[in-house]
């Protein structure tokens, strides 16, 4: 993001946000990111106060700011803060030149750590979510996270990493377990 496009991206993300929410509705499903928390070993909880000073990315950022006005707007909202979304549909990335290029170039170094869940799985929560009305925050997140060079192992390719490091954090699932063992 630069200078030149931040008021698309803003427009794109906070004030398309403002506009679903004006929508009448009985039930909102708005998707945001784990990105939102701050990094470090603490588990991050769907109750913790996010200080916006230490964010660390503007798309993190404008997930917040989304967030609030879906709260601020939305009637019976249900927040999804996902962490790394896996499936045919996912972004062109890391893991998808992992999975997808037959020598995979990856950006990140190999002890970059991924917290990934499925399509699938996000997908028979949010049916279970919305046939139990649920509403409020909720991090849906796996057990524990796994490094960019064992899924390079597990999916039997040999990458050339990179020099940038990333990590999910510790994320807390335990709201989400509550719903969908």
């Amino acid at each position: 993001i630069t200078s030149e496009n931040l008021g698309q991206y803003y427009h794109d993300n906070v004030v398309l946000t403002e506009e679903m929410v004006k929508i009448p509705h009985k039930y909102f499903v708005f998707f945001s990111s784990v990105d939102v928390y701050q990094g470090g070993g603490q588990p991050h909880s769907e109750d913790e106060s996010v200080q916006v000073d230490s964010i660390q990315s503007i798309y993190a950022t404008m997930k917040l700011i989304s967030e609030s006005v879906v709260q601020r707007g939305a009637k019976n909202f249900l927040i999804l803060r996902p962490t790394f979304l896996l499936g045919p549909y996912m972004r062109l990335n890391n893991l998808s030149r992992l999975f997808n290029d037959s020598h995979p170039t990856l950006t990140l170094d190999a002890s970059s750590l991924y917290n990934v869940i499925r399509y699938a799985d996000v997908l028979e929560f949010i049916r279970l979510a919305i046939a139990r009305r649920e509403t409020g925050i909720i991090n849906l997140a796996s057990v524990g996270s796994v490094s960019l060079a064992k899924i390079a192992e597990i999916a039997g390719k040999k990458a050339v990493f990179g020099n940038n490091h990333y990590e999910t954090g510790n994320i807390s699932n335990k709201k989400a377990v509550l719903i969908s063992p």
